[in-house]
């Protein structure tokens, strides 16, 4: 006599839901220029200074935009420092460009490089080197707002070429809580801010307050106060 077992086999579900054809995700399409990305151009806008005069560059020295005093140009943070060397007579000089923002009418914002000359000459009576002086005293003014706690990084005021009897003054006028602009309060010593060291100081503190490299080098013995 033979028994026969009849077994029944229990289908399991599976452990997770087959997705119906409305869940089913959709491939998505990826943009080209994610694919193969392509570096944006640079439209960055070059300001420089000249006998005593604030000017956009043009594709040559001729052809730049000349602003006159009392005309300004607004600025505004975000900034950042860089020293380059540029040859503008076959001679390399050294340079320091600060970046800002430049807000336009239309609600948009121009990148700015500024390019300021800083090799310095010699100064008969301070008996050594001094940097250019409206170099100095825009990197002075900077300086200044810093020690008063002002994040530069949201600062926004407008920058003037004043021209003196023998050397032009960079005013940097800056917006308070009144919304309304007031020239950055400074007492510049020529003597003293324009020296290499002090001028050096001043910037690499103010690099150091943005949060980027130091332009110059660093002694040991160089302890730059920030905000």
């Amino acid at each position: 006599m033979s028994i026969r077992f009849l077994m029944s086999l229990t289908v399991l579900p599976p452990l997770i839901d087959q997705p119906s054809e409305e869940q089913t995700l959709v491939k998505q399409d990826i943009p080209c220029d994610i694919l193969n990305p392509v570096r944006p151009a640079t439209d960055i806008k070059t300001l420089g200074i000249s006998e005593q005069q604030l000017y956009w560059y043009g594709e040559t020295y001729k052809q730049r935009e000349v602003i006159t005093y009392p005309n300004g140009i607004a600025w505004m943070g975000p900034i950042g420092f860089e020293k380059i060397i540029m040859d503008p007579m076959n001679e390399p000089t050294d340079y320091l460009t600060w970046f800002f923002s430049h807000p336009l009418k239309n609600g948009e914002f121009q990148p700015v490089k500024f390019n300021l000359r800083c090799d310095g000459s010699f100064n008969q009576k301070a008996g050594g080197k001094l940097i250019q002086y409206h170099t100095a005293y825009l990197v002075a003014q900077l300086y200044q707002l810093l020690q008063q706690s002002v994040d530069l990084n949201t600062t926004v005021g407008t920058l003037y070429a004043k021209p003196l009897q023998k050397v032009t003054v960079l005013e940097l006028w800056t917006y308070g809580a009144s919304n309304r602009q007031s020239k950055v309060p400074i007492q510049f010593d020529s003597q003293f801010h324009r020296r290499p060291e002090e001028f050096e100081r001043m910037v690499n503190g103010i690099c150091k307050a943005l949060g980027q490299t130091a332009v110059f080098p660093i002694y040991s013995n160089d302890n730059s106060p920030t905000a």
